[in-house]
């Protein structure tokens, strides 16, 4: 129905994804013809007021923060048609399509590589006083060259003195990779994200979460209870200064977990990944010890 209107200065020209309570289309400045992506709130779901409040904070954060590997907001719009907010056009894939693709190699290939980006981006994040709050696969984009971009600022907050004394949220946040203070609904800082991207990195190695299970209690149980099993165990090549890094990242404890993101981006700097100086790639996991 968008497709060939006008928004903004903005003409649509496709639909790029549908997800369960937004849908995203490609469109092109009239003017100068630079190409953004306009993302907007289902139909079914336009008039919510709690999700048209993230959608705005998304493009909030996503306009005001500025780094290249963090994607570029350019304004949040109410009528005509619906709520919506334009950022800059980035052709990839999230990190979750890839690595559900068997054929895709662009993960193995650049597996460092996004590591460090990811990192740094959040290390910005986190020196600008926010909090993603949501750092998954599916919050990563990845494209064929291996560049990649931090997305989705739809639960970010920011911390301070205030925030950590008087503010308290409900749990918000995708349950594989929340903390063990996000679970409880405590206020966060910055080494919330930072459980949540060794989370997230855990993953991109073993290709599954450091925690699973058969119901969304059962996984919350085991990120507050359970240690996170050792890279080590399906990746017998593992840099154990590598699985030792994520394993703190993964500390149940914040006081645990490295210092800072930034503290995080320069241990990757100095580290292979696995033996033998394989640093950029990964061969898919096995499934031992599962």
């Amino acid at each position: 129905m968008l497709v060939n209107s006008v928004l903004n200065g903005y003409r649509v020209l496709a639909k790029v994804i549908e997800c369960p309570r937004t849908v995203i289309y490609r469109g092109v400045n009239e003017q100068n013809l630079h190409e953004v992506a306009i993302k907007m709130l289902l139909p079914q779901y336009a008039r919510e007021r709690g999700l048209i409040r993230e959608l705005r904070r998304e493009a909030y954060y996503e306009g005001k923060l500025s780094h290249p590997n963090i994607i570029k907001g350019r304004g949040f719009f109410r009528q005509p048609v619906r709520h919506h907010f334009i950022m800059d056009y980035f052709p990839s894939k999230s990190m979750r399509f890839r690595m559900m693709d068997e054929n895709d190699q662009v993960i193995s290939t650049y597996l460092k590589r996004i590591m460090l980006e990811v990192a740094e981006a959040l290390a910005y994040v986190h020196g600008e006083g926010l909090v993603h709050r949501d750092v998954k696969p599916e919050n990563i984009l990845v494209n064929s060259a291996g560049d990649s971009k931090l997305i989705d600022f739809a639960l970010a907050s920011r911390y301070d003195f205030l925030s950590k004394a008087f503010i308290r949220r409900g749990v918000q946040g995708t349950h594989s990779y929340m903390s063990p203070e996000q679970i409880r609904g405590r206020a966060l800082d910055y080494r919330a994200d930072i459980y949540s991207y060794g989370a997230t990195v855990f993953e991109m190695v073993v290709r599954h979460p450091p925690f699973t299970g058969s119901s969304e209690a059962q996984i919350l149980r085991r990120h507050l209870n359970e240690p996170a099993r050792a890279i080590k165990v399906f990746r017998e090549d593992v840099n154990p200064d590598f699985d030792n890094l994520v394993q703190r990242m993964l500390s149940k404890s914040p006081a645990d977990r490295p210092k800072s993101m930034h503290q995080v981006v320069e241990a990757l700097k100095e580290m292979d990944l696995f033996a033998g100086g394989s640093g950029s790639g990964v061969r898919p996991a096995g499934v031992a010890n599962e």
